[in-house]
């Protein structure tokens, strides 16, 4: 009897277990993806930085009028110049004016002159000569091409554009008026280059490119404290140096000096910088581009973005034929560019499950979600021996949908900031930066140890606003 007792009680143990066994959840044995960041040398697009110059041309008017005064040319001899028998004192008679269209620039300049000078001819056999004192008037003209050159020198050509008399002298010698024209051609021949070159001198005393930019180049290069409260800072890196040709319009030259840059924020300690000499050459163009963009790498830490996952998905129960499962705890982390959610699970199916997703941000609501989400290789692998019916529920698709992290608070942040230091910055030396933000777009999500980082190129225009009196002081 007990041997059949003892029979009987093996048999029920044996069940017993079986049924427990058929009842519990069965374990998975998945492998965690290795967690690793790429390498990525993060190089921010390039951009322009706009000096406008704006000049009056008025202002080489007013110089050249102060360098030209009183005598300007004086001839006290009639044996000189190949005994050419004249003698001239030419004096400023009234104040210059200069006009300039496009590239070329006009001036008409009012002389008065005394002369005087010896006339020999032959009447009826007789040679008659003489020596007269006279005084007229003649205005000279010139016009002068200006060009710039990369090696940011300016290169002027002066040439004559005739004269015009004011008051046109003849003298009478025996009865004859002899017209005394040559007179102007001496003028222009011993005065036209003594003026071009004060021309010249005036133009490029204004117009000194390489003084213009050497501040504005040297200044922006300091990084700027935009914010005491993230410690974010605006650091402009200066590259090369672009023109347009010098050129004016109703007598102003307007023209746009851009510099091309990296423009680039960081968050912290001040970013590490050098000042760079400015460059002796200059691409000069006829049509630059005057936007800009400043790039900033805007960040959801691993943290925040795994309690923010937590917050949705932990708790949370999934069905699938029949059976489901519950996430008891996940977390967030990188793998070859991919956010890798690991997520303990139990009910139908008990341990860790990974699910891996590429992060991408969607400018439609500002917010980094990821695609291409489904169950990580080595877990669908161990799921389709043991489970396969959860990867036909809905907890990959509910999963992927928790996973979206606005940036919306980030990137106006971070553009209210921009913004204010753009409006108005002074940066010492007469120069100041003045700048408006008008869009943005994001050039790419990126995985670091720390966070979810989205780079974003905030785009409008900057220019430089250079004081010329202010920064001589």
């Amino acid at each position: 009897m007990k041997k059949y007792l003892l029979k009987a009680n093996i048999l029920f143990a044996v069940i017993g277990l079986v049924v427990i066994q058929g009842c519990s959840s069965p374990g998975i044995l998945t492998q965690a993806p290795n967690e690793n960041y790429l390498n990525i040398d993060y190089k921010p697009k390039p951009s322009l930085v706009s000096v406008p110059v704006d000049i009056d041309v008025k202002s080489i008017e007013t110089l050249l009028n102060k360098e030209l005064n009183g005598v300007i040319y004086e001839d006290n001899s009639l044996t000189n110049n190949n005994n050419d028998n004249l003698m001239l004192r030419v004096t400023k008679r009234d104040n210059f004016r200069i006009n300039m269209e496009g590239d070329m620039l006009s001036y008409r300049i009012p002389l008065k002159i005394w002369a005087k000078a010896g006339f020999k001819f032959q009447k009826l056999g007789i040679t008659v000569s003489d020596y007269r004192d006279f005084n007229c008037e003649i205005a000279l003209k010139f016009r002068t091409k200006v060009t710039l050159n990369k090696d940011l020198s300016l290169t002027t050509k002066t040439i004559s554009d005739g004269y015009e008399w004011i008051a046109a002298p003849t003298v009478n010698i025996a009865g004859y008026n002899m017209p005394v024209t040559f007179v102007a051609d001496a003028i222009l021949k011993y005065n036209q280059t003594m003026i071009s070159n004060e021309v010249d001198n005036a133009i490029k005393s204004n117009l000194d490119i390489k003084k213009l930019i050497a501040g504005p180049w040297k200044m922006i290069q300091k990084p700027y404290k935009m914010s005491d409260e993230y410690k974010m800072w605006l650091k402009i890196t200066p590259l090369e140096v672009y023109s347009q040709p010098l050129l004016s319009k109703n007598n102003k030259i307007h023209n746009i000096i851009s510099f091309k840059t990296l423009t680039e924020t960081f968050i912290g300690n001040e970013p590490a910088y050098k000042v760079s000499p400015a460059p002796g050459q200059i691409n000069i163009q006829n049509n630059i581009d005057d936007g800009f963009e400043v790039n900033v790498l805007s960040d959801i830490p691993f943290t925040e973005a795994t309690e923010m996952s937590k917050k949705y998905i932990v708790g949370k129960t999934f069905e699938g034929g029949g059976k489901k499962v519950t996430v008891k705890d996940l977390n967030l982390y990188g793998s070859n560019g991919k956010i890798i959610v690991a997520a303990d699970v139990e009910g139908g199916v008990k341990g860790k499950v990974y699910f891996a997703g590429v992060p991408y941000y969607d400018a439609a609501d500002s917010t980094i979600k990821v695609k291409d989400f489904d169950f990580e290789l080595h877990t669908k692998g161990a799921l389709l021996k043991s489970a396969a019916w959860l990867m036909h529920g809905p907890i990959v698709k509910m999963v992927q949908k928790k996973l979206e992290f606005s940036m919306a608070s980030n990137i106006k942040d971070a553009k209210k900031m921009l913004q204010k230091t753009l409006s108005s910055y002074e940066m010492g030396m007469g120069t100041t930066l003045k700048g408006k933000l008008d869009g943005l777009e994001i050039e790419g999500v990126m995985l670091t140890h720390e966070s979810i980082k989205a780079s974003i190129a905030f785009k409008g225009k900057l220019n430089v606003m250079v004081n010329p009196g202010a920064a001589s002081k």
